[in-house]
């Protein structure tokens, strides 16, 4: 058995993600953790009943068969279970798979072969199923009660008792085998004494089928008859479970669409050397690609790994990272992300990552394991769960027996055993939380944000301080000129402007860059420069047209007056030297730059959101504590901190924790791995260093301000909506509970199995729909 290994702890604890075949409530997920977690060797088990998984921790020292032994305590459980297959090997068999007409006439040849029982159990899908089953019912109601109660026309051969029991009977047994699952896995979950709601769903049918064979052929017909009963309970159970896995199905495969776009093979440049035209091209498996390889994606097509674009220019549609519709224009070394779709002419770029290791294929793994955990706020229902059905049947047992001796009538009695369980739904209770989180991961994702586990949407809700840090986050990193002060009447601006990007051309650093770039957007043409020397860590002097400049900051001149340097901390300052390297040398300062580091456009907006939600804002930066309070000003923080080390960061999150605030880290830098990590939730923007990555609770991929207050009204209306849910599954079956046992008997109130089936179908469905709000939320 293929062997996949997630994570290796020295006490040989290994983890496995396993498929679960045959769940249908809560009851079922429950009762497999509580078998698998009395093992010895199972550290941990989680199963998911939306995903119909499981996540295991097993001990390979306890047994060396740890694995293969889960899965046979999972199968005598009545289950099927299978470990999931590793995707590279999946993959790959996509891309190398045989010719579809040749798959095809293997699969009907074996088709033929299968016997007729299995062919006639396959015949129908569950629409098809459902679509019969309604057609059978309305039949069995029309000619077992409808005809007499609004005097219709009823076939004469029909009007003979035997024949007429004879018919509801074909017709039960019809729909009892389209409905044969409801048997199977409720009879056997009883056996195993772990009943679930296919037990009760099985109980209340098999009792009223019984009664009816009783009452049709050992009575003289004088009762009326439960055949009708039963189809109407399967009918709108089925009904009910079909609506409910196709809106779960919809959440689901709505995600999955948003991370379809990986492409399964990749064309190679074989002898491309980054130019030139000499090379031949190989279409290869995705996984094949290689860090430096030269890829080739043509119109239309999605890049298959990350890397560096080599071509001049490309329009990329990048929505499934960052949910924005509009294309994004990238340049020569600018970056490509794998899934992204290249909407114009091929073009060439250079792997950076193999495909295993390429964005989508992380998110795509972010999207699985969020779907793989548990809020801490499901586990009571879990525990709920794995009583609730055993208490109904017991209930069931006593008002059904209670009200047989009471009303001296049989009848009576199964009415309300049979009511009482049909009416009870755990399946309500069990999909009150994965509900509502698969709608909310659903909506996260689609708009580039992604959490990595279910419970962190119970903190965030909770989330009372935010912590930013500035640059990257706050702030894009890119520095801006923002004013020029000319001390030199006789020059303008354009002269100040071509003077220092002249000389910062010969330079790489990010000011230089900042400074070099302003004067090419105002086109302003570079001098050629004579000659130039760099002062490590103060800045450069040149020889321009024979004349001697200096450009730096404040460390680079002797006589700066004070009123310059309190204008602002970021400065760069030109002056021109005569006879310098002589006892006559005489500066004389031009101009004094103020520069700054640019805000992202939205980052006001998103702290504004911020304080609107009560959420108090504080930023903590490693940058220089004059740039931290003119971004502060300019972003409307008050509380704030610059020159902040990685341990100045670590102590301001403890103090904000001991106060009793629920504290959000914001970053996404190398130093803020340490306070990401002692945040009671950590948030990091995508291109943000490998290590903060890993602390990440919530990995943002737009890279926008404003995915944070979208985070938090996302989580907060996401356990509102748990709220709601498991409120309304509780007190639906607190009201309909005691009712179906007879609470309003003195009323003369009843309710009976058919009505029970649809209230429990409804239930259900109403639960599900309740979650799928989710879906319109706009935060």
């Amino acid at each position: 058995m293929q062997e996949q290994e997630n994570e290796k702890s020295n006490d040989e604890v290994l983890e496995y993600r396993i498929n679960v075949e045959g769940m249908t409530c809560a009851a079922c997920q429950a009762s497999i953790e509580k078998s698998l977690k009395r093992k010895k060797y199972v550290k941990d088990a989680e199963v998911f009943l939306l995903t119909n998984s499981a996540a295991l921790k097993l001990d390979v020292t306890e047994n060396a068969n740890a694995l293969e032994d889960t899965l046979k305590t999972i199968e005598k459980l009545g289950y099927k279970a299978s470990l999931k297959e590793d995707k590279k090997t999946e993959s790959k068999q996509q891309a190398t798979s045989k010719s579809p007409a040749k798959t095809q006439t293997q699969n009907l040849e074996d088709y033929e072969n299968l016997p007729f029982w299995y062919k006639f159990n396959h015949l129908f899908n569950t629409k098809e199923k459902l679509i019969l089953s309604v057609i059978l019912t309305v039949i069995i109601v029309y000619i077992s009660m409808l005809h007499e109660m609004f005097n219709f026309y009823l076939p004469a051969f029909l009007e003979q008792y035997t024949v007429n029991v004879v018919v509801q009977l074909i017709i039960v047994l019809i729909v009892m085998h389209l409905g044969r699952n409801f048997f199977i896995r409720g009879i056997q979950a009883l056996i195993r004494l772990a009943p679930n709601m296919d037990s009760l769903v099985a109980i209340g049918a098999l009792a009223s089928f019984f009664y009816s064979i009783y009452l049709g052929f050992f009575t003289d017909g004088s009762h009326g008859l439960y055949f009708e009963s039963v189809c109407v309970i399967l009918t709108f159970v089925m009904f009910g479970k079909y609506i409910e896995t196709n809106i779960k199905n919809s959440a689901m495969s709505g995600t999955d669409a948003l991370l379809s776009n990986m492409s399964t093979t990749a064309i190679k440049l074989e002898g491309f050397n980054g130019t030139g035209s000499n090379y031949t091209e190989r279409e290869i498996p995705s996984e094949d690609v290689k860090i430096g390889d030269y890829i080739k994606v043509m119109p239309f097509g999605y890049v298959p790994v990350d890397g560096i674009l080599v071509s001049e220019n490309a329009s990329i549609d990048e929505s499934m990272l960052s949910g924005e519709s509009m294309p994004v224009v990238k340049q020569t070394k600018d970056l490509l992300y794998s899934g992204t779709l290249n909407l114009e002419s091929a073009i060439i770029f250079k792997a950076t990552q193999e495909a295993k290791d390429s964005t989508l294929n992380k998110i795509k793994e972010l999207v699985e394991k969020a779907r793989e955990s548990k809020a801490q706020i499901a586990r009571i229902a879990d525990r709920v769960s794995l009583y609730f059905v055993p208490t109904v049947i017991l209930l069931a047992l006593i008002g059904g027996i209670a009200w047989w001796i009471a009303d001296m009538s049989f009848a009576k009695g199964l009415d309300v055993f049979t009511t009482t369980l049909l009416i009870s739904c755990p399946c309500a209770l069990g999909l009150a939380t994965p509900m509502a989180l698969l709608f909310a991961n659903f909506k996260s994702s689609a708009n580039g944000i992604f959490f990595t586990k279910a419970s962190v949407i119970e903190t965030l809700s909770r989330v009372d301080t935010a912590v930013f840090d500035k640059t990257g986050t706050l702030s894009t990193g890119n520095i801006l000129v923002k004013k020029v002060n000319i001390l030199d009447t006789k020059l303008s601006e354009f002269d100040i402007m071509q003077i220092i990007a002249s000389i910062e051309a010969q330079s790489s650093h990010i000011i230089a860059k900042a400074l070099v770039k302003h004067a090419q957007n105002a086109n302003i043409p570079l001098l050629e420069v004579t000659s130039s020397k760099s002062i490590l860590g103060k800045g450069m002097e040149a020889l321009i047209n024979g004349v001697d400049y200096k450009l730096g900051n404040a460390g680079m001149f002797e006589h700066i007056p004070e009123a310059l340097t309190n204008e602002a901390s970021m400065m760069v300052f030109l002056s021109r030297v005569e006879n310098p390297n002589t006892p006559d040398s005489k500066e004389e300062l031009l101009s004094a730059v103020i520069l700054e580091d640019e805000l992202k456009a939205t980052s006001k907006e998103a702290i504004a959101r911020l304080k609107k939600m009560k959420v108090s804002v504080h930023m903590l930066s490693g940058d220089n504590i004059k740039n931290v309070a003119i971004s502060a000003e300019n972003l409307g923080i008050t509380d704030y901190k610059g020159d902040c080390t990685p341990e100045t960061k670590i102590q301001n999150i403890e103090m904000l924790k001991k106060q009793n605030h629920i504290v959000m880290m914001v970053g996404d830098g190398m130093n803020d791995a340490a306070a990401l990590a002692r945040s009671d939730v950590s948030m990091v923007m995508a291109e943000g260093s490998e290590v903060s990555l890993k602390q990440a609770d919530v990995i943002v991929f737009n890279n926008e301000p404003k995915a944070v207050s979208s985070a938090i009204a996302l989580s907060r209306a996401t356990l509102r909506n748990i709220k709601q849910n498991l409120g309304f599954a509780f007190v639906y079956n607190i009201i309909c509970i005691p009712i179906s046992l007879g609470a309003l008997a003195a009323l003369d109130i009843w309710l009976n199995p058919m009505i029970a089936s649809i209230a429990m179908s409804l239930s259900s469905v109403s639960v599900v729909l309740s979650s799928s709000r989710l879906y319109y939320f706009k935060g």
